[in-house]
């Protein structure tokens, strides 16, 4: 007799997506990701150097809530701590909400002329249909 398996609620699940920040523009901010269609609970972010990351003052990485939170700070993020292959140790204790239509974003304090960043979240919907992209 075959069994009956319920799949797991798109609210259930825990979703984890790596995102790249180019650190090699001008001072300013970018975005990272948007939550559409539902806010999104972040669980935990980290934050990787891939090549040592050079030109620039600092980069920070916050939400563009109207009290934002930082994921990293610029003093987290100084230029010196920025070598390769590095995780990046942060401050965020997470977990945090990013509402619906809300951004991830990074600041660069300087120009960047090399290296590779990334961010990794870990995050779930609070209402099916909900992402960060």
């Amino acid at each position: 007799m075959p069994t009956f398996a319920p799949g797991t609620l798109d609210t259930e699940k825990v979703i984890v997506k790596t995102f790249t920040l180019n650190p090699v523009q001008n001072a300013g901010t970018y975005d990272i990701a948007t939550a559409t269609s539902g806010d999104i609970w972040i669980r935990a972010a980290k934050v990787y150097t891939g090549t040592a990351i050079t030109g620039l003052t600092s980069i920070a990485i916050q939400t563009n809530m109207t009290s934002p939170t930082s994921l990293m700070t610029s003093t987290e993020g100084l230029l010196a701590g920025l070598t390769a292959d590095k995780v990046i140790t942060t401050a965020f204790s997470g977990p945090t909400l990013l509402s619906s239509t809300k951004k991830l974003q990074y600041t660069i304090v300087g120009t960047g002329s090399a290296g590779t960043m990334k961010l990794v979240v870990e995050y779930m919907k609070t209402v099916a249909g909900a992402d960060l992209v």
